[in-house]
C-alpha cells in the first residue's frame, strides 16, 4: 500500500511538473468522456425514447431539450401532411436523420453561447459531444437498440414506466459525464449552465426541468392537434415527466459544482483563518469563543466552500492545528457572492 501511495504521489508530481503532458491527458480523457456521454444519450434515445420496431414507432417519450424540439419539428412535418418515414427510401431511418440534423442545426446558436459566455474548451467539447451523438444515433445498429423488445425474458414494449425510468437514467448519466469532463451534451444543458452561472441558487437540474416542461407542453398540444383531438398522447406526456424527473435528479446528485458545505472550525490557532483565505478563493468569519472545560480562548471560524474542496480543507486544517474541532453541514442555498471556478 505504501508503494502504491508513493507511486501515486510521484505520478501527480510529474503530472503537474509537465503542463503539456497534463493538458494532453486531460484532453484525451475529455474526448473519451464526450464519446461515452454521446453514446449513452444516443442509445437511450434510439432504444427507449423513440424506438422503432419493424418500421413502426411504439410510443414516443418526449425528451425535452433540443432533441425534444427536434421531435416537435418531426411532429410539425406530420401535421402538414409530410410523414417523415415516407419521405425517403431510407424508410423509418429517415426519422432519426431528420431529428439528428435538426438537433445539430438547433445547436449552432447554442455553440456560440457556449464559446462566448461559458468557455472555449466547454464550447469545443460540446460540439465534439453533439458530433458524436449525430454519428452514433444514425449508425447504432437495431440489433443493439431493439434488444429490450426482441428478448423473450425482457420486453419494454408495453412497459412505458420502465422505458421512462431507464431512459431518464441514460440521459442523466450522459449529462453528468459531460459535466464531469467540463463540457455538455449541448442544447438545454448549455443554457442551464449559463443561467446557473448567473443565478447560482437555481440548480442545473431545476432549470432543465422548467425548460423541458415548456417543451413537453408544446409537443403534447401538437400531438393532440395531429391526432384530431385524441387525448391519448397525454399519457405519454405523463411518462415524459417521469423521464424528466429521473434525469434531472441524477444531474443534481452528480453535479458537484453546485453543492456547497459549511465548515465550523473551533481552534486555538489565530493564524488558521489567514491560511484558509490563502488556500481557497473563499473568505471566513471569526467569532471569539472560550472553551467551557479548558477556559482557554478559542476562535470559531465559519466558511462555505464547494463540496470538492472539503477533503483538501480538512487536510490543511489538520496540518495547521491537529486539535481543531470541525463540523461540516450541507448548504442548500447561498445568497451573496460565492466564488465558483469558471469553466475553461
Amino acid at each position: 500500500m505504501e508503494q502504491i501511495r508513493k507511486f501515486y504521489k510521484a505520478f501527480i508530481e510529474f503530472f503537474y511538473d509537465h503542463p503539456k503532458f497534463r493538458i494532453t491527458i486531460e484532453y484525451l480523457f475529455t474526448f473519451i468522456g464526450a464519446f461515452l456521454s454521446a453514446f449513452l444519450f444516443a442509445f437511450g434515445y434510439k432504444a427507449l425514447v423513440d424506438p422503432i420496431i419493424e418500421g413502426k414507432e411504439i410510443g414516443v417519450i418526449v425528451t425535452g431539450g433540443l432533441s425534444g424540439i427536434s421531435q416537435i419539428v418531426v411532429k410539425i412535418f406530420e401535421i402538414f401532411g409530410f410523414p417523415v418515414d415516407q419521405l425517403s427510401p431510407f424508410g423509418d431511418y429517415w426519422i432519426y436523420i431528420i431529428q439528428s440534423v435538426s438537433y445539430f442545426l438547433l445547436n449552432v446558436p447554442i455553440f456560440l453561447l457556449a464559446f462566448k459566455k461559458v468557455g472555449k474548451k466547454f464550447g469545443f467539447f460540446t460540439i465534439v459531444n453533439v458530433g458524436f451523438y449525430f454519428l452514433i444515433v444514425n449508425l447504432l445498429p437495431r440489433s443493439i437498440t431493439n434488444m429490450f423488445y426482441t428478448n423473450s425474458m425482457i420486453s419494454f414494449e408495453n412497459d412505458l414506466l420502465a422505458r421512462a425510468l431507464f431512459a431518464g437514467i441514460c440521459t442523466g448519466v450522459s449529462t453528468s459525464i459531460a459535466f464531469k469532463f467540463d463540457h455538455s451534451a449541448g442544447g438545454i444543458d448549455v443554457v442551464s449552465v449559463y443561467l446557473n452561472g448567473k443565478k447560482a441558487d437555481l440548480s442545473i437540474g431545476r432549470i432543465t426541468m422548467i425548460l423541458n416542461a415548456i417543451i413537453i407542453l408544446t409537443y403534447t398540444v401538437l400531438s393532440i392537434t395531429n391526432d384530431g383531438g385524441d387525448l391519448s398522447s397525454t399519457t405519454m406526456a405523463l411518462y415524459s415527466i417521469v423521464y424528466f424527473f429521473t434525469s434531472s435528479t441524477i444531474i443534481d446528485v452528480f453535479s458537484s459544482r453546485d453543492k456547497k458545505k459549511q465548515l465550523q472550525i473551533i481552534t486555538e490557532n489565530e493564524n488558521l483563518s489567514d491560511i484558509i483565505i490563502d488556500s481557497f478563493p473563499h473568505s471566513c468569519t471569526i467569532i471569539d469563543g472560550k472553551g467551557a472545560y479548558s477556559k482557554k480562548q478559542k476562535y470559531v471560524l465559519y466558511t462555505v466552500i464547494s463540496i470538492y474542496e472539503v477533503k483538501r480543507a480538512i487536510k490543511i486544517i489538520n496540518e495547521v492545528d491537529p486539535k481543531a474541532f470541525i463540523t461540516i453541514t450541507n448548504v442548500n442555498q447561498v445568497v451573496g457572492k460565492f466564488f465558483i471556478k469558471p469553466r475553461k
